[in-house]
């Protein structure tokens, strides 16, 4: 499993699951916009 970085939603370690990961912290980026 990939840990969200942001939340505790995991995903499954795949390139499907990478991608799904990937655009799901998108959905995070207005919170952290100042990292």
């Amino acid at each position: 499993m990939i840990q969200c970085e942001y939340c505790p939603r995991g995903f499954i370690d795949t390139a499907n699951g990478l991608a799904e990961k990937t655009f799901h912290e998108l959905l995070h980026e207005p919170e952290v916009v100042n990292k």
